[in-house]
């Protein structure tokens, strides 16, 4: 005992603080703690940042839909040329919304407006080819999400143009992509504030258990207590006595070699009443 105890002495103060049971508690919750946190703001800004592109998606679809069921608009392209009222139209549109653009096109893909002026009367598949699912002039259906075009990455609505029940061009409006992150960015602080509160009260809740946990073991680090228990069954199972411990209820919680061998105890005893094991008398 004198030479482990020794041992024990030798550490250094460094070690001895780098492996205390209360630190590693403490450091090891916040580590878990950091690591769902990390992965809980990973998750939250991925969601934030889909649901502000929905909404701008959304927004543009509200726009094109809305100009595209202007009644004037399908006689207008249909019996018109490109440009003239259609583009002043659209123009008016993209002036009151902030739009990126508005462009009006035929059932040909034939662009009747644009805010480059020279791509006004040119098809829209010939210098921004776009897949067939994402027209509305062709399929008829409205659709929304973000692509790149001649003016950059945007997120866009698109609503099909209809005369009757015939559909006759279609409406794109769309909104710059750095908008929606310009929007995303705002909505960053209130998750990295919430995040550091988290944490915050994440490391004050390690420390008030590795406290606890270090006046329940008695400011006794894991080493030890196990050279506790090591002496302790050294001490029990080296005298010739027999000895037994057990419960306010009679229940036995261990004994040492020389009761199991005079008792002739079985190796299930532990939990079984003491009355059982001891034979009647004195």
């Amino acid at each position: 005992f004198t030479i482990l105890r020794g041992e024990a002495r030798l550490r250094t103060g460094w070690s001895r603080r780098h492996r205390n049971l209360s630190n590693q508690v403490a450091l090891s919750q916040v580590a878990v703690l950091a690591v769902v946190l990390a992965t809980a703001f990973g998750i939250a800004a991925h969601e934030v940042d889909g649901i502000v592109k929905r909404q701008y998606e959304e927004r543009a679809l509200a726009v094109a839909s809305s100009l595209a069921a202007l009644p004037q608009l399908a006689h207008q392209v249909t019996t018109l040329p490109p440009g003239g009222p259609v583009e002043s139209e659209a123009m008016s549109v993209m002036a009151k919304t902030g739009a990126a653009y508005v462009v009006i096109t035929n059932d040909r893909g034939i662009r009747y407006s644009h805010p480059d002026r020279r791509l006004i009367g040119k098809s829209i598949e010939f210098d921004d080819p776009e897949p067939v699912r994402s027209e509305p002039y062709r399929t008829g259906r409205p659709w929304i999400g973000v692509q790149e075009g001649t003016l950059g990455t945007t997120a866009r609505g698109k609503a099909p143009i209809f005369d009757g029940r015939r559909v006759v061009g279609e409406v794109s409006v769309g909104f710059p992509v750095v908008d929606v992150y310009d929007r995303f960015r705002r909505a960053l602080p209130w998750l990295i504030g919430f995040a550091l509160a988290a944490l915050g009260f994440g490391i004050a809740a390690a420390v008030l258990v590795a406290r606890r946990l270090k006046r329940q073991t008695l400011g006794l680090e894991l080493s030890d207590i196990t050279a506790l228990v090591q002496e302790r069954e050294a001490l029990l199972h080296g005298i010739r006595d027999g000895v037994l411990g057990y419960d306010t209820s009679g229940s036995v919680l261990f004994a040492n070699d020389s009761a199991r061998e005079l008792l002739d105890m079985p190796p299930t005893f532990p939990g079984a009443p003491v009355a059982e094991l001891l034979p009647a008398g004195r």
